[in-house]
């Protein structure tokens, strides 16, 4: 898990009992055990961690390091992708038994499901995103089709994002935005723009099609008429065609409207820039302006209302608002 590889890389030296171990950042105590049979250099470094609505961001740094992790079934669910920039210097992130090099400017995108380590050399940064569920959605397919790859720093839009990813990294300590729902998304639409890039080894038109389709639903959210027909005769194809490009994927038109105007209901709400606005207009904007309607609908997909979704919002945070930070 995130968490039990950056915690690792912060302590200075091996934790030899339950004492030093409470000199790592946030460190479970049942993981004590495995922090001691795993760790297998000691590590001094600096690490700062930050989670933006439903993005989780780490910065790792230090004098040589070694860590290793393995994402839970919760966690790989919830954060289906892991993104990996060498801000600085030079790394190795070994996935699945195959490593990747990364050099300085470098962009690496795993599944978050396998175990995996990360080397990294003195001087050397490196930035970890772990991507959401719901933020990744539109880019689904992108991220499939290049898990698994890395680009280097001249690589074509990997010199964009890395420019993007760069300064995140610098001010990651600090950085604040006005709406960190809408900083995931772009964050996450940059990355998968990279990973369109990568042939997919399907390919064909209906490809296209559902990735074009998808586009337009998430431009129009806020459409009332938006709707499989109005989907449909905009690109051009049947009613019927769209459908089936969806089910290839195990999906319906109506379900994937209906997932997207959610997450971005829930993003709202998880905004505390957003309080001052009534839960029925954060419904409304995102195409639900019947608010009864919208309850049942977020209830049933959050197990929540929206009200009370709001009200809990600090519950649910792994990681605090302010960063965590840790020296050796």
């Amino acid at each position: 898990m995130l968490l039990s590889l950056v915690t690792r890389v912060t302590c200075s030296g091996y934790p030899r009992n339950q004492d030093d171990l409470s000199t790592c950042v946030g460190y479970p105590q049942q993981d004590y055990k495995e922090v001691v049979e795993t760790m297998s250099t000691p590590a001094m470094g600096e690490i700062i961690q930050r989670q933006f609505d439903e993005l989780r961001v780490v910065r790792i740094s230090g004098e040589g390091q070694r860590s290793a992790a393995v994402p839970t079934v919760a966690e790989s669910t919830r954060w289906p992708f892991l993104v990996a920039y060498a801000v600085a210097g030079h790394g190795v992130l070994t996935h699945r038994g195959r490593p990747l090099d990364l050099q300085a400017g470098a962009l690496a995108v795993v599944a978050n499901s396998a175990p995996y380590t990360i080397e990294l050399e003195p001087g050397a940064v490196l930035l970890l995103v772990q991507v959401p569920d719901g933020a990744v959605k539109p880019y689904g397919k992108a991220f499939q089709n290049a898990e698994g790859r890395q680009w280097s720093a001249g690589d074509g839009a990997t010199s964009l994002v890395g420019h993007l990813l760069g300064g995140l990294a610098s001010q990651l300590a600090d950085y604040s935005p006005v709406h960190p729902g809408q900083l995931s998304r772009h964050i996450v639409g940059f990355v998968g723009l990279v990973c369109t890039e990568v042939p997919s080894p399907v390919g064909g038109s209906g490809d296209r099609i559902l990735q074009r389709a998808k586009e337009y639903v998430e431009d129009h959210l806020g459409d009332l008429e938006l709707g499989p027909d109005r989907v449909a005769a905009v690109h051009n194809v049947s009613t019927r065609t769209l459908h089936r490009l969806f089910e290839r994927e195990q999906l319906t038109l109506s379900g994937w409207i209906r997932s997207r105007r959610l997450d971005h209901c829930r993003s709202d709400l998880e905004d505390p820039a957003r309080d001052p606005e009534s839960v029925s207009s954060i419904g409304s904007r995102w195409g639900y302006w019947d608010a009864a309607h919208f309850s049942r609908l977020f209830k049933a997909e959050y197990g929540m209302s929206p009200r009370e979704y709001r009200t809990s919002r600090d519950s649910r945070r792994p990681y605090s608002d302010a960063p965590q930070l840790a020296s050796a």
